[in-house]
């Protein structure tokens, strides 16, 4: 079957790496201003499916840009694959577009601009140019289309709350996780420029399955050959994502959108953006590949607070924290509540511990942390284990009462609103001080900021654990183990048997929407020359 066979498709959705560099934080409710507001609506052009986008923005920096990384393969970045751009003030005159780099323009006589462009979402038809695959991109199938917002939308820093509709296909629908304004169906809000590059949308006709879990509407979607990977996705989702909110104290967004395909060339991942999570695998996910899919799964669910709540300077991104910390707190969570035997940890300890050591001592974690794909081992694995020794420690010098959930919990509490500052390498060392009572800065100064290599063998130790001479398996518990490693070991992992929340919201203000009218041009589209903006005060959930 021809894969762009149905007449019309839509999508928008958004993406993230877990920080956009370049992109400072954005206040949830930035002062009143002229309105932004986007038009999206797809069609083919040959056997390509194009979005047309028309926008009004705002630019009273003089800039527009689109996301600054993700396309670096791509001489002209992701305007590689943008058409027919144009602009022009709000009484209908040309204006000057100016190149200022890749994906950049200055704009010159005018602070609100009306562009109309095109992308051609042919991403997925050069794979091999995506470090971390299409998930994480667009891709077109012939039931629907997905594609990030960072492949679609042309902004601006300063851009305020906004308003995006979308036109769905004749009898498609539209699911994001961006909450829905007056107006119509398929009328939606954001709150400035991170959010509208960083969520998730699908349209057209996929596969839906769907739960509430507590606060939070869970929708997956995918083609009609995983529909029933959606039901076995539905089903782990439902157990553990309750768990990852009682750590944190708080629920994430209100609707949490999961897009599941299948791509036989691509070895298999996630991506998790503001409130959707993307995942790709050659194979329909179930009950014999759990463990690879429902791992990567939950460790893109922890991040909706490790990295899209407690977030990095986009400038100085910490991946070691961001990373490795919710790849520890992802196995950790999994052990206690029951979905992976206990006695799988000594063998994930032993596996991070020979990832870390092809790496280890080379560079400083927190030095190299942008380099995640260069360093990959370093910063995953060697992260994971800074909080294994974190965890250990803490535990140890409270008497069991505290350790790394405290820790998280703490940072949460601090960084996860989004109008708080974000945190640095220097703040998780304080966080964790506070929460042990004792001064961690000696150990973060060797391991973490300088390249002393962490001492995996005897933290392992000290839970009865021993690993094998190459580090590569775990040979089990040392025995006889003394009561005082016993009783170690045991509140290690009894310290992650948080209750889980299903109904608990999170603490904070409440939500304010301000409506502010916004006029269109044109007379073509009457559907679309009154929408609303609105100003939001984002919340923690």
């Amino acid at each position: 079957m021809n894969r762009f066979s149905i007449p019309c498709f839509l999508v928008a959705a958004i993406s993230g790496l877990p920080a956009c560099r370049g992109m400072p934080a954005v206040p949830a409710s930035p002062e009143p201003g002229p309105a932004a507001a986007y038009h999206v609506r797809f069609g083919r052009e040959g056997d390509t499916v194009v979005a047309y986008i028309r926008a009004r923005v705002p630019v009273p920096a003089g800039v527009l840009l689109m996301y600054p990384e993700g396309a670096e393969r791509f001489a002209s970045g992701w305007s590689h694959f943008v058409t027919g751009l144009e602009a022009r003030d709000t009484a209908g005159r040309p204006v000057a577009l100016e190149p200022a780099g890749r994906d950049q323009w200055r704009v010159g006589g005018t602070e609100v601009v009306d562009l109309s462009y095109r992308v051609r979402l042919l991403h997925d038809r050069e794979p091999r140019k995506w470090q971390f695959g299409v998930k994480e991109v667009a891709y077109v199938r012939p039931e629907f289309a997905f594609a990030t917002g960072k492949a679609l939308f042309i902004t601006n820093l300063e851009m305020p709350p906004a308003v995006v509709r979308i036109a769905p296909p004749r009898g498609g629908r539209v699911l994001t996780s961006w909450s829905r304004a007056s107006g119509g169906d398929n009328v939606f809000r954001v709150s400035g420029p991170l959010e509208l590059t960083e969520s998730v949308i699908v349209a057209g006709t996929p596969i839906v399955r769907a739960v509430q879990v507590g606060n939070t509407r869970v929708e997956v979607a995918t083609g009609p050959g995983l529909a029933l990977s959606a039901e076995n996705i539905v089903r782990h989702v439902n157990r553990f994502l309750p768990a990852a909110a009682g750590l944190f104290g708080a629920t994430p967004p209100d609707t949490l959108l999961v897009v599941a395909e299948r791509d036989t060339a691509y070895v298999g991942g996630g991506a998790a953006f503001s409130g959707g999570i993307s995942l790709m695998f050659p194979e329909p996910l179930g009950p014999a590949n759990l463990a690879r899919w429902g791992h990567v799964l939950d460790h893109e669910i922890v991040h909706l607070w490790i990295g899209h709540r407690i977030r990095y300077p986009d400038e100085a991104p910490e991946y070691w924290f961001s990373e490795g910390f919710t790849e520890y707190a992802t196995w950790m969570l999994e052990a206690a509540h029951g979905l992976v035997p206990e006695d799988t940890l000594p063998d994930v300890i032993a596996k991070q511990a020979a990832d870390y050591r092809r790496q280890a001592g080379r560079a400083s974690m927190q030095a190299v942390s942008g380099e995640k794909a260069k360093y990959y081992d370093l910063i995953y694995s060697g992260g994971f284990l800074v909080a294994l020794t974190l965890d250990v420690e803490i535990r140890a010098r409270t008497n069991l009462k505290r350790g790394l959930p405290e820790v998280l919990r703490a940072m949460y509490l601090e960084y996860g609103d989004p109008e708080a500052a974000r945190y640095t390498a220097r703040d998780v060392v304080r966080v964790a001080s506070e929460t042990c009572a004792c001064d961690l800065r000696p150990f973060f100064g060797a391991h973490v900021f300088r390249t002393g290599v962490l001492p995996v063998d005897d933290v392992v130790e000290r839970l009865g654990f021993v690993l094998s001479s190459g580090g590569a398996t775990a040979s089990g518990h040392a025995e006889p183990a003394g009561m005082q490693v016993r009783e170690l070991r045991d509140g290690w992992l009894r310290g992650w048997r948080i209750p889980a929340a299903r109904a608990r919201g999170g603490s904070g203000g409440i939500d304010q929407h301000v409506p502010i009218e916004v006029s269109w041009w044109g007379t073509d589209d009457a559907s679309m020359r009154r929408l609303t903006r609105w100003a939001v005060t984002d919340r923690p959930r």
